[in-house]
């Protein structure tokens, strides 16, 4: 997946990769140990995005800066139609700052205000600086037609 840039330079350059089936990472060192289990939720999140999107005629990018990321940014044409970030838990306060602060972020740079948070269990909608984040269990999520 490539990095989002109004640059095509960045974004031919920069690209994160992903397992094509999550059973690939059981080898993986502590394969089921509790920070993995987010990795893995979001690579189930980004296969679903290419089952989900590729026909719209959509992109998915990630969006990276110093001062934070966004797992997800989905684009149609030149325009950003959702920014969504997956974390597998939001338990602890600095996880939830720094889950909820890279959308946030991206929205700033973006002009998008479609926010999802996707996590393992907890359903739910937050206002942070003045936007809407709908946060929803990927159970559900991956189930929404």
């Amino acid at each position: 997946m490539h990095k989002y840039s109004s640059k095509s330079k960045i974004r031919i350059r920069d690209e994160k990769a992903y397992a094509v089936d999550v059973a690939l990472m059981n080898n993986r060192e502590n394969a089921l140990a509790g920070e993995n289990l987010g990795w893995r939720l979001e690579t189930i999140v980004y296969i679903e995005f290419l089952r989900r999107y590729r026909p719209l005629e959509c992109d998915v990018y990630y969006y990276d800066e110093t001062s934070g990321e966004a797992d997800f940014v989905v684009c149609r044409g030149n325009t950003v139609v959702q920014i969504i970030q997956v974390s597998y838990d939001l338990a602890n306060p600095k996880n939830y700052k720094r889950e909820i602060n890279g959308p946030l972020l991206a929205s700033s740079k973006t002009g998008c205000n479609n926010l999802l948070l996707i996590t393992d269990h907890e359903e739910k909608s937050v206002t942070e600086n003045g936007k809407p984040i709908s946060i929803t269990p990927a159970y559900a999520w991956l189930v929404e037609k």
